[in-house]
């Protein structure tokens, strides 16, 4: 596919969620970095389609089926627990989960998907997990310890948009870049 792009789309967390995110992780390690691959926090969001790779025609009929569709209203989200994929005891990923506003993002991907869908884009085949990236752990481990820890209180945003991410691959690292975004009312 000449000039496709790789995409997806999710959520953003605004810089002063992030801020106190960094702070909610350095509470929840005790001071060391995570384990594994910590994710920057200014790569920080939540996934809600990955598309892969999208060609240019596809990906504006993409974002004008967004534009249009009713996607639902501005809802507040706020972190409620960390956890690892596949499981504790043998952690590939560290993330924080959601508490207040997880139905509303289930409710939202649900939307998106069908959205992506409807454009002729493969659903994903597992379950939706909202989440957000902590870490990646190149060997399994066993993080139990580190997850038994409380977890302080994490902030609150407001989710309003949802946005088309160019997820474009660098000597250092995966960078993301905002293609478009649709507006939640």
């Amino acid at each position: 596919m000449d000039g496709a792009q790789r995409l997806f789309l999710g959520l953003p967390v605004p810089p002063a969620a992030k801020a106190a995110l960094a702070d909610t992780v350095t509470a929840l390690t005790g001071g060391p970095p995570l384990p594994g691959r910590p994710e920057s926090p200014d790569k920080w969001h939540l996934t809600l389609v990955f598309l892969g790779a999208v060609a240019p025609e596809a990906r504006e009929a993409l974002v004008a089926a967004l534009a249009a569709a009713p996607l639902g209203a501005p809802f507040t989200l706020a972190v409620g627990a960390a956890g690892a994929f596949p499981r504790r005891s043998r952690a590939r990923v560290l993330w924080l989960g959601f508490g207040e506003g997880q139905d509303a993002v289930i409710r939202l991907q649900g939307r998106v998907a069908a959205v992506t869908a409807a454009q002729g884009f493969a659903p994903e085949a597992r379950p939706y997990a909202p989440h957000l990236t902590l870490a990646r752990l190149p060997v399994p481990a066993d993080v139990r310890p580190l997850l038994a820890r409380p977890l302080p209180p994490g902030p609150a945003w407001t989710v309003d948009r949802v946005v088309l991410y160019w997820s474009r691959p660098a000597a250092r690292g995966t960078t993301y870049e905002e293609v478009a975004s649709a507006a939640l009312l």
